[in-house]
């Protein structure tokens, strides 16, 4: 086997201290400063404000829900100054309870057909802003950029900024709907970025490649902030080493049974490892639509394949992350990469797709980017069978991870959301004084 194409290495990552907030310029690849703020000024209108009033609405969120929930809950804790917070979600009913300073309601939308998760969608606005009202937030954070859009308008009604989280590639996403040709879908996806540039007063990309239908946009509203990972949680543990022949080696996918996530690509992974004569088996974690297809091909192939299902229990992903030799994480259009940032946090060297912001992440040594089975098949060969090449892998992934710590994700979203509330101060149009009491 030769050895494999080694994962460039990641966009540098400054400290918290050094990384001015940038916005993306109208040329692609330049950013530029933001426009400063009075600091004096922004000290003197939040020296008596209480914490901050956040208020965020998502879609697509479910008790099964991976990436997009560890999210929303990250960058919106208490523990990162939000004083008090308001999450509105989709549900099958509309609920409301509270846990600690957070209120969390949801509303009663459709479910997605056709869909394996048990996903609905916010369609109806009214409910959903009146919640908005009673809690007369300081700050609207919008995970979605469909159906939720509208929000940024009653955000600027309400005079408070807005900031959109941009999670998918509606490009993409409109590209794989049948009969729907690429050039119109292009121009539209650029038009409706454009329009989201206009209505909202920030936009939180977390890859060049989340942020590509913004190039060439006219704004200074475009910022890229890469996410994190719980170094604490997701850390590495004493495992044999794969060439050790008392154990098969062992692959990982964790991520739902999706198309988008490409679960199929791991299971042809395994098959040509299995035909070079290498004892390897596959842990798959994560349900889906796809999950009964899966399981039947591996029944009928007599594939060594564990489906555990959806695992709730973070600890429990992080361990299985942790003892295995290899993560595969082959999804094509991902704009972040959470879950093979989360197996480099264990340690475990990671495979994921040429395309899709998964290889943004990457470091030499620490995983690799294939375009295709084949090469996957060689790379994880090489890997299984060169103990000194697999600790180093190792190695070099679990140093590549330390550099995405959820405390600098928030310090730049905490540096952030200062800015815009205290540019909304300063302008004098802010619908509460800083200093009132609640």
């Amino acid at each position: 086997m030769t050895p494999p194409r080694q994962g460039a290495a990641g966009p540098a990552l400054l400290s918290p201290g050094e990384q001015p907030l940038r916005a993306v310029s109208a040329r692609w690849g330049r950013p530029r400063l933001l426009p400063a703020v009075n600091r004096a000024g922004l000290a003197a209108c939040s020296q008596d404000r209480p914490g901050l009033r956040l208020a965020q609405l998502a879609n697509f969120l479910s008790p099964t829900s991976g990436g997009l929930r560890v999210v929303v809950e990250e960058i919106g804790a208490q523990r990162w100054g939000t004083g008090e917070r308001l999450l509105v979600v989709p549900g099958p009913a509309t609920l409301c309870r509270t846990d600690g300073a957070c209120r969390i309601c949801s509303v009663a939308g459709p479910r997605l057909p056709g869909d394996g998760h048990d996903y609905h969608v916010l369609l109806r606005r009214r409910p959903v802003a009146a919640r908005l009202r009673a809690f007369a937030p300081d700050l609207v954070e919008v995970h979605d950029q469909t159906t939720l859009v509208w929000a940024a308008r009653w955000a600027r009604r309400a005079r408070v900024p807005s900031v959109l989280f941009s999670h998918e590639r509606l490009d993409l996403v409109l590209g794989e709907v049948p009969g729907v040709p690429g050039g119109p879908t292009e121009r539209v996806a650029r038009r409706w970025s454009r329009r989201m540039t206009e209505r909202f007063d920030a936009i939180v990309c977390h890859s060049d490649f989340a942020a590509e239908p913004f190039a060439g946009v006219e704004c200074e509203t475009v910022h890229r902030i890469p996410l994190g990972v719980d170094l604490k949680l997701f850390t590495p543990r004493s495992w044999p080493p794969s060439c050790d022949a008392r154990r098969p080696a062992r692959l990982v996918f964790v991520g739902r049974l999706q198309r988008e996530k490409a679960p199929h690509t791991a299971l042809d992974v395994l098959e040509g490892l299995l035909s070079t004569g290498i004892a390897v088996e596959l842990l798959m974690i994560g349900s889906g639509p796809l999950g009964t297809g899966l399981r039947e091909r591996a029944r009928r192939s007599g594939l060594p394949v564990t489906f555990l299902g959806h695992l709730a229990d973070r600890s429990a992903v992080a361990q299985a992350l942790a003892l295995s030799d290899v993560a595969l994480s082959p999804g094509p259009r991902e704009t972040f990469g959470l879950g093979a940032l989360e197996a480099m946090a264990c340690g475990t060297p990671v495979l994921v797709s040429d395309t899709g912001a998964s290889r943004e992440l990457l470091a030499p040594h620490a995983g690799a980017a294939v375009g295709g089975t084949p090469e996957a098949v060689r790379t994880v060969h090489h890997w299984l069978t060169d103990q000194t090449e697999h600790r180093r892998a190792r190695r070099a992934a679990r140093s590549r991870a330390e550099q995405f710590s959820w405390e600098r994700t928030l310090t730049s979203i905490g540096r952030l959301r200062e800015e815009l509330i205290g540019s909304q101060a300063l302008r004098g149009v802010s619908h509460r004084r800083f200093g009132r009491k609640r």
